[in-house]
Order: structure tokens, then sequence, then C-alpha cells
């Protein structure tokens, strides 16, 4: 978990993880400058790429860390220094439900 500023200067609240129960990586974005129920920006759980009825096993409803990396991108944040290291490690190791804030 971490805040940023964007390149276009918006505040953003970061969740990025893997969740080992389901196997796959995920993204959520908010904006802390709005009204509590409209601070959802981006939630990959939520991205129809990722609904896809096709995407079998831990792939349905999750990213792999390549997609991510994309929604990352799509999104305009960059990781602090580390954390890509960290995620993928915790993919490879299916490690999971841990909260660092950096």
């Amino acid at each position: 978990m971490f805040t940023m500023t964007t390149p276009s200067g918006e505040t953003r609240n970061v969740a990025a993880g893997y969740d080992r129960m389901c196997g796959h990586f995920f993204l959520q974005v908010t904006d802390p400058t709005l009204p509590e129920d409209d601070q959802l920006v981006y939630f990959s759980s939520y991205d129809p790429r990722f609904l896809d009825r096709s995407r079998t096993g831990a792939a349905f409803g999750g990213a792999t860390f390549e997609e991510l990396e994309m929604c990352l991108a799509e999104q305009q944040i960059t990781l602090p220094e580390g954390l890509r290291e960290r995620l993928l490690e915790d993919g490879e190791l299916e490690r999971g439900n841990d909260q660092k804030y950096w």
C-alpha cells in the first residue's frame, strides 16, 4: 500500500498485491480527495478483461503479473523502489495476506 501523485497531479492511494487464496495479483486505486462512496478509481477485480469466463482457474477475476504491470501503466502508477521485486516474490512463493506501507 502506498500513496502517490500521478504525472497529472492527482493523489492516489494504491493497494497492489498477490492474493494467495485466489492465486492472482490485484490492483486497487482510490482517490482520497473524493467523498468516501466515490473514491474507487480502479479495481482489477471489477475489470471486465479479467472477468471473462474463458479465463480458467486462478486467472478468472484476477491478473497475472504481466497484466498487473499493464494496469499500473494504464493508471499512471509507478511502484515504489523494491515493490515490484516483492510482488514477483510473493507470486512465486504464493505468499499473501501481508500488509506493508511503502
